[in-house]
């Protein structure tokens, strides 16, 4: 089990997340695993904050001058 320390934050290890997975998945039925496999079957997405971060920027500069320009 993963110690908890009160006094400051953890920050676990890649090794020790391996480990407290493992534990964890070894109580799974063959049923559970099947189950859990099928959630997990399409590859997770990696986003770049600042990139959304600068295209959300545009979009709403540009929703603005829409706005401003039916007003005006």
């Amino acid at each position: 089990m993963i110690p908890i320390v009160q006094e400051k934050a953890y920050f676990p290890t890649q090794a020790e997340i391996e480990a407290a997975c493992a534990e964890i998945q070894a109580t799974w039925t063959d049923q559970e695993k099947a189950a859990r496999r099928m959630k997990t079957s399409r590859p997770a997405i990696k986003c770049n904050f600042e990139n959304v971060k600068r295209d959300a920027g545009s979009a709403l500069v540009g929703k603005l001058a829409r706005i401003r320009q039916a007003v005006a």
